[in-house]
């Protein structure tokens, strides 16, 4: 169960959690494959700060549900304790959809059982 989900959301301020979840600590989506680039509601302008993530998972997924895009994600002041990606950009040849501008700064992490950056 992932910690949140921000689903074909804009203007998302995401701030002061503590995260320990059995998968995803964030994993921000914006919609599945057909169905969402025919409504084209992206996620955009997703601001996440002053945060601590322990999940089984990935720290900040992007994906994989994600046709309609996902641009403009802010993180700052972040601390990633044990998980097993910090930063996992996931998606596959046939779901499509971007992913633009992302913004990491002050990024501590502890341990990543995988990669720092995924994708």
């Amino acid at each position: 169960n992932d910690g949140c989900d921000p689903e074909s959301s804009s203007n998302v301020l995401i701030e002061n959690c503590i995260f320990k979840t059995g998968d995803d600590a964030i994993a921000i989506k914006a919609g599945r494959d057909q169905d969402a680039r025919q409504i084209g509601r992206e996620s955009r302008n997703i601001v996440i700060r002053n945060c601590i993530f322990n999940s089984e998972c990935n720290g900040l997924c992007i994906g994989s549900e994600m046709s309609a895009g996902v641009e403009n994600v802010y993180m700052d002041n972040i601390r990633i304790g044990s998980v097993k990606n910090a930063i996992y950009f996931k998606s596959n040849r046939d779901r499509g959809g971007y992913i633009r501008n992302i913004y990491v700064n002050n990024i501590e992490i502890e341990h990543t059982q995988g990669a720092i950056l995924r994708f």
